[in-house]
């Protein structure tokens, strides 16, 4: 059951080129490494199927398994990656400049998954409830801050 559509931010170092910039666009964030999870990770799948639709290349650089340590690359000079905007204010970017993606060109949903032909608990339901209330997409027209 989808909730809500999460669009991903770019990372850079302080000191990169793209720093500067107000957004970014993946065509510019394509001249340069990216360093990203591992294929088969959702959000790699995610930062490969957007540069693909665009008819861009992605030129991985290094690829790590968590946010903090893809920041911390990107902080170091080792490229560009991109973050979840829900997980922005988890980590340390402190060192770095977070710049948004013009046209939200890397977005993941972000729903609830249930067994088919099962019933919900009351605790799963009760659960489902708050999260439709808070997250779902209707709750997302009147506040655009999840």
């Amino acid at each position: 059951e989808p909730l809500f559509e999460d669009p991903c931010v770019a990372v850079v170092a302080r000191n990169h080129p793209l720093a500067g910039r107000s957004a970014v666009s993946l065509g510019d964030l394509a001249q340069w490494p990216v360093v990203c999870s591992p294929r088969g990770a959702g959000l790699r799948d995610t930062v490969e199927a957007a540069f693909d639709a665009q008819g861009l290349t992605l030129s991985v650089g290094h690829e790590a398994n968590t946010f903090s340590t893809l920041v911390a690359m990107a902080e170091a000079g080792f490229g560009v990656t991109f973050v979840p905007r829900v997980l922005e204010g988890k980590l340390d970017t402190s060192g770095c400049a977070v710049l948004p993606i013009a046209g939200n060109a890397v977005t993941r949903e972000i729903g609830v998954v249930s067994l088919r032909g099962r019933s919900d608990s009351p605790a799963a339901a009760a659960f489902r409830a708050l999260l439709r209330a808070r997250y779902g997409r209707q709750s997302q027209r009147r506040s655009r801050s999840p």
